[in-house]
């Protein structure tokens, strides 16, 4: 049952992300320079209210962290030091799934 489940939140033939692409792509932005709630919002083309649940989440599990505040008071993220982990673990499963085998 649980297979079931995990094929159905995989939506990639039909051109949508699913939730762990996004957490990848939230972490990984946040990764490379702190990032404020609307500028992430905007590079990956999300809704607001499915982005604060994604931050949640991150944040709950310490895999994201709030940093400080900008003028305008928006609040600035940055993926933690688990968070890269937790980003370099999700690469190399994927490069050693993926990769081709040489013979």
């Amino acid at each position: 049952m649980k297979e079931k489940a995990i094929h159905n939140d995989i939506n990639s033939a039909t051109g949508h992300r699913n939730k762990y692409e996004i957490w990848v792509q939230i972490l990984d932005l946040c990764s490379r320079e702190p990032l404020h709630l609307s500028r992430i919002i905007n590079r990956l083309r999300l809704k607001t209210s499915l982005c604060r649940e994604y931050f949640s989440f991150l944040l709950e599990r310490n895999l994201l962290e709030t940093i400080g505040k900008k003028n305008d008071g928006s609040i600035i993220y940055q993926t933690t030091m688990k968070g890269k982990e937790a980003l370099n673990e999700f690469y190399n499963l994927i490069t050693n799934f993926f990769t081709p085998r040489k013979k």
